[in-house]
């Protein structure tokens, strides 16, 4: 509930700012940034939370009383990422709560035509927006766009180009300097730039390395489904934004200003990644489980 307001904190005046066609960011004096990051992971916790109880070799699903809560919050979530608008935001929200649901056992066969259905109602409600297709026009012809993100993505191919080009890791900053914000939203481009392709790999390698282990092994040692469904929802809340970043400094999507996760200079998605890892961490060093069965 309090990521929610925060969420929709940034509509009141003189709290939200405005920029790039989106309202996504709060300014509160010497802080600033986007509540979105914890939303996600709100979400995330929310779903395990509305699990079934595992009780003895049988798994029963129980109505919870908070159930309709949750499910209305969620929803709401949902809402207010489509008005910002932060349509990336709003996908990885339904990406950790399905995930979540997965792991606790909930996500059954009917609910994944749904959540297929919402993605595909954000998606064409994301084409209405003027700055998603400008972005998307951009990206697809660039050289018509220098002064938008077309520009952006120029800046980007050709950050691509200087690691490719300077194999033993010596970008020189060729690239660096023309991207907007290259501290948070296109970390791995300038990784990438500045390291070379096999420097921009071992840092990937060694982020899925520390990602992945953590929320493997806090699977493995989750004591019940509501801990399973935490670790589920709170690991893909780590790895989508990952994916997506990558995908977007490599080309291979338009911009969409999502930033790498413990990689990228970016407040609030630091502090949201640091409690959904400590999270995590703090179930794989607690006592193992019991397994799927119910037995210790």
């Amino acid at each position: 509930a309090v990521a929610l307001l925060a969420t929709l904190a940034v509509f009141a005046p003189g709290i939200g700012v405005r920029a790039a066609g989106a309202r996504r960011w709060l300014h509160l004096g010497p802080l600033s940034g986007s509540p979105a990051p914890f939303l996600v992971v709100a979400v995330a916790l929310l779903a395990a939370s509305w699990g079934p109880s595992e009780s003895g070799r049988r798994q029963q699903s129980t109505p919870r009383p908070h159930q309709g809560l949750a499910v209305g919050l969620s929803l709401c979530a949902v809402l207010a990422l489509v008005l910002e608008p932060d349509f990336s935001a709003a996908a990885i929200a339904l990406a950790v709560a399905f995930a979540a649901l997965a792991g606790g056992g909930m996500a059954r066969r009917r609910l994944l035509p749904g959540a297929l259905l919402l993605l595909v109602a954000l998606s064409l409600g994301a084409l209405r927006f003027g700055y998603v297709d400008n972005r998307i026009r951009g990206f697809l012809a660039p050289e018509s766009d220098r002064r938008g993100k077309g520009f952006e993505v120029l800046a980007l191919a050709r950050a691509n180009s200087a690691g490719a080009t300077h194999g033993a890791g010596l970008g020189h900053g060729n690239a660096r300097r023309h991207l907007s914000s290259p501290a948070s939203d296109y970390a791995f481009a300038v990784v990438g730039e500045e390291l070379g392709p096999g420097g921009a790999v071992g840092v990937l390698a060694a982020w899925l390395a520390i990602g992945a282990g953590v929320v493997l092994a806090a699977g493995s040692r989750g004591r019940d489904l509501a801990e399973r469904a935490a670790v589920a929802g709170c690991g893909t809340a780590l790895l989508a934004p990952a994916a997506l970043h990558v995908a977007v400094c490599r080309g291979w999507l338009p911009i969409i200003g999502v930033s790498m996760p413990l990689l990228s200079y970016d407040p609030t998605l630091t502090v949201a990644s640091g409690g959904s890892l400590g999270l995590l961490v703090a179930i794989a060093l607690g006592p193992r489980g019991p397994n799927p069965g119910g037995s210790a």
